[in-house]
C-alpha cells in the first residue's frame, strides 16, 4: 500500500526468494507453494528421512533431527539435549496426525502413528504419565513436563482418529500427572489446548466426572 492509498499485488509463477525494487528500494520476498503442497511436501521428507529405521525394537519407530549439510539423521544419542528423539520431535507425529484428519495420505501415516504411540509409551513416558526428553535421556527429579501437554494432545488425537479408549486414558494420565509435578506454575505451551481437547473428548465419551476432573 503506497502513502496516497494505492495498492499493488507482486505475484510470481516460480516459488522461492525473489529480489524486489520499488523504486529507490529493495528488499526480498518468498513465495511459496500452495499451503498443501508445502504440507504434503514436508510430511513426506520426514516419512522418508526422519523415522530412525536404522534402530532395533521400538526405537526404530522415532523421528530423529536432520542435518542438511551432511543429508545425515542426527543419532539423538548424545551431545545436544534438543536433538533427542522426545521434546522438539513430537510436533512431526503432531503434523502427520493433522494430516490425517484432513483425509490426506492415509496408510503410510498410520503405520508411522502407530509405531511413534509405542515408541512413547515405552521410552518417552513411565507408568504414571512422567515424561522425559528422550529415549537416551536418564530419568531424574528434573521431569520434562514441559512436554506433557504435547504428548496428551498426541494421544488424544490417537484416540480421536483411531477410536481405542486406551490412549484417551493416557492422555487424561499424562495431564494429570503433570498436574501433580507442578504443571499448574509450569509454562508449558499447549497446556490449555491439550486440557480442552481431552477434557471434552471424555465429556463426549459418557465420563462427565472425568471431564470435570
Amino acid at each position: 500500500t503506497g502513502r496516497d492509498g494505492s495498492r499493488s499485488a507482486v505475484t510470481r509463477d516460480v516459488a522461492g526468494v525473489h529480489d524486489l525494487k520499488i523504486g529507490d528500494m529493495r528488499t526480498a520476498v518468498l513465495f511459496h507453494p500452495p499451503l498443501a503442497d508445502l504440507i504434503i511436501a514436508r510430511v513426506r521428507f520426514i516419512l522418508d528421512h526422519q523415522l530412525a529405521r536404522h534402530r532395533e525394537g521400538q526405537r526404530r519407530h522415532a523421528f530423529l533431527a536432520y542435518d542438511n549439510l551432511t543429508r545425515l539423521t542426527h543419532p539423538s544419542d548424545g551431545g545436544w539435549v534438543d536433538w533427542s528423539d522426545g521434546s522438539e520431535r513430537l510436533a512431526m507425529p503432531t503434523l502427520l496426525q493433522e494430516v490425517r484428519l484432513r483425509g490426506w495420505p492415509g496408510s503410510e501415516i498410520d503405520v508411522a502413528l502407530h509405531g511413534f504411540a509405542d515408541f512413547a509409551k515405552a521410552h518417552l513416558l513411565d507408568d504414571q504419565g512422567t515424561p522425559r526428553r528422550g529415549s537416551f535421556e536418564p530419568w531424574t527429579d528434573q521431569t520434562r513436563i514441559y512436554d506433557s501437554p504435547w504428548l496428551a494432545h498426541f494421544f488424544a488425537t490417537q484416540f480421536l482418529i483411531f477410536g481405542a479408549g486406551e490412549d484417551l486414558e493416557l492422555a487424561e494420565r499424562i495431564l494429570l500427572r503433570s498436574y501433580a509435578l507442578g504443571a499448574g506454575r509450569h509454562l508449558s505451551i499447549g497446556q490449555p489446548e491439550a486440557v480442552t481437547l481431552v477434557a471434552d473428548l471424555l465429556q463426549q465419551a459418557g465420563q462427565p466426572s472425568r471431564a470435570e476432573q
